[in-house]
């Protein structure tokens, strides 16, 4: 290493031990002027009111935040109690809705069953009927097969007139 580059090493130091000695006084003397300055006001008959007026000031301030919170949280609760008020009114509106909506469905229903019922049953009625006709129509199928075959007396069924126009009387 060279020798001047000690020596510049060693100045650096120097100096910034030297400004930090100067920062510390000056900030001793600073400290022992605010010290000064705060006692002489301490002591001064006007500061001293100043200072409980300004207690008295920062006191009625806070007793003023205080009753404005408490008229706000005041106001909030009867906000909050209206919305509870209208929040329960719109679930018995709800409710009843519902139970409307569920009676109707539940007479739909009912009358859709009722009428698939009534329906069944004239199904059934037509089939019964549709099978009535189709035993009717195969004993005259064998009476007329047995007439036919066997010779005889003809059935009754065919004795009986069919009219094909019942306006006009029979001639006879």
């Amino acid at each position: 290493m060279k020798w001047g580059s000690r020596h510049d090493e060693w100045r650096k130091i120097a100096k910034k031990c030297r400004r930090k000695r100067l920062r510390q006084l000056k900030a001793k003397e600073r400290d022992l002027k605010l010290r000064q300055e705060q006692e002489r006001l301490e002591a001064s008959p006007s500061y001293k009111t100043w200072i409980e007026e300004q207690e008295r000031i920062e006191n009625e301030r806070e007793l003023e935040e205080k009753r404005q919170s408490l008229i706000r949280e005041k106001q909030w609760r009867e906000v909050e109690e209206q919305a509870q008020k209208q929040w329960q009114q719109l679930q018995k509106v709800l409710a009843q809705a519902r139970e409307e909506k569920m009676k109707r469905n539940m007479k739909i229903k009912m009358e859709w069953e009722q009428e698939q019922e009534r329906l069944k049953k004239i199904q059934i009625a037509k089939e019964k009927e549709l099978e009535e006709k189709r035993q009717l129509q195969q004993e005259h199928e064998k009476l007329l097969l047995d007439f036919l075959e066997q010779g005889g007396d003809p059935p009754d069924y065919l004795k009986t007139p069919l009219e094909t126009n019942p306006a006009v009387q029979e001639i006879m």
